[in-house]
């Protein structure tokens, strides 16, 4: 499956990109350095809240056995506003990732030294217990956040119930475990930080969805799953920086859902 998907993104990575750089070493390997910075509004429950600004570092480096090791780096800032409050100020920290991922010659994907694994098998039976239809209250609910299908709240600005799983594939799809509550009030010590987590989950969401079509379009391909957007980061070029961004934005929205999942379990 690997050798199929790199043929195919190969080609579409002669398109290049303005702000990558590749030089040749003396062993006869090559290096790929790609910069680039994302920035997005933050909006939590319909306020302008600041500005998220990442700096993304891509360096791409092939050895002279054809041996290939991306290194990701993201650098995540938050500019915000001086009426942000407390709890919103403690979701929204500064973080910097760095992932390593790796093609062998053996045709083995490794992500941080571990073998990548598509997710099409890993999307859960959530018949038995879902978020996905919320009821009559929830959809007439004057405050509400998050993706119904994945993790959200409903409220009256008094009371509010949750629900959500703790993970998220890169289809949009949940997985993992489910918690759910109801009747919590917002003056529970969670229940803001639950709420700034979850309207940032559908921030990344959005993000990860909307990144991902244009993946598509580069690319030409629509069987999409985690190996798939991993082993095009690994391609590099254009292809390799649009697959970083949906990576960036799949490890942000499942970072959010973690959070959001303690939040819920600790109220």
């Amino acid at each position: 499956m690997f050798k199929k998907f790199m043929a195919v993104v190969l080609s579409v990575t002669l398109l290049g990109s303005s702000s990558a750089f590749a030089a040749t070493d003396s062993t006869g390997g090559n290096t790929e350095k790609q910069e680039w910075q994302n920035t997005s509004e933050v909006i939590l429950q319909g306020e302008l809240v600041g500005t998220k600004v990442q700096d993304v570092s891509y360096i791409r480096e092939v050895d002279s056995e054809g041996e290939i090791k991306v290194t990701l780096t993201t650098n995540t800032h938050y500019d915000l506003l001086p009426t942000a409050s407390e709890e919103q100020r403690e979701v929204l920290q500064d973080d910097i990732r760095t992932d390593i991922i790796e093609a062998t010659k053996d045709n083995e994907l490794l992500l941080n030294g571990e073998e990548v694994t598509d997710e099409a098998n890993l999307i859960p039976n959530f018949a038995s217990k879902s978020v996905t239809s919320p009821t009559a209250f929830a959809v007439a609910a004057n405050d509400k956040g998050g993706i119904p299908s994945v993790c959200h709240y409903y409220g009256n600005f008094t009371n509010y119930s949750y629900g959500c799983y703790n993970g998220v594939s890169v289809f949009g799809n949940p997985k993992g475990s489910n918690v759910q509550k109801s009747n919590i009030p917002i003056s529970n010590t969670y229940a803001t930080r639950a709420q700034t987590t979850i309207d940032t989950f559908q921030i990344n969401y959005n993000s990860m969805t909307s990144n991902l079509k244009a993946f598509v379009g580069l690319t030409g391909l629509t069987i999409i799953g985690i190996e798939t957007i991993i082993g095009a980061v690994v391609a590099g070029g254009a292809a390799g920086k649009a697959a970083s961004d949906v990576y960036g934005n799949y490890n942000d929205a499942n970072d959010n859902l973690k959070k959001a999942y303690g939040y819920i379990s600790s109220m």
